[in-house]
């Protein structure tokens, strides 16, 4: 069963749950924006959707710091416009797999299927939730 956490915001389907990575893994294809960080820097889902939310209006107003969605994603839930301050979010075992586009909840299932990696569980709050939106929000 999957603890894979999705909605919609601004018309826009996400997705997102906490993936183990096999040693080995290497960043997915895929057709639709997706970030894989480390779950030590994400406080929760509130954030997470505020980060999608912001990669979303940055695109539509064309005020993104990166050409790649996927890109200004991890920008945003690092709360950084420094791509190599975001870069050091790079998962080693654990990863929070944030996926969004038409198709999020499937594509996200797809990736975890056929990267062989183990679903093993959702996204919880932890302090500093607030504090990492409102460094998102002032990029």
């Amino acid at each position: 069963m999957s603890s894979m956490i999705s909605g919609e915001v601004d018309s826009t389907p996400y997705a997102f749950g906490t993936v183990r990575l096999p040693p080995d893994w290497a960043f997915p294809d895929s057709a639709l924006p997706v970030q894989l960080v480390q779950p030590e820097s994400v406080y929760g889902p509130r954030q997470l959707v505020s980060s999608v939310h912001q990669t979303l209006k940055a695109f539509a107003q064309k005020a993104n710091t990166s050409p790649d969605k996927g890109m200004e994603l991890l920008l945003r839930i690092a709360g950084t416009r420094q791509v190599k301050e975001a870069l050091k979010l790079k998962p080693k075992s654990d990863a929070v797999l944030v996926v969004f586009g038409k198709g999020a909840s499937k594509e996200f299932a797809r990736l975890v299927k056929d990267n062989g990696w183990e679903d093993v569980g959702g996204v919880s709050s932890r302090d500093g939730e607030l504090d990492a939106i409102e460094r998102s929000l002032l990029l």
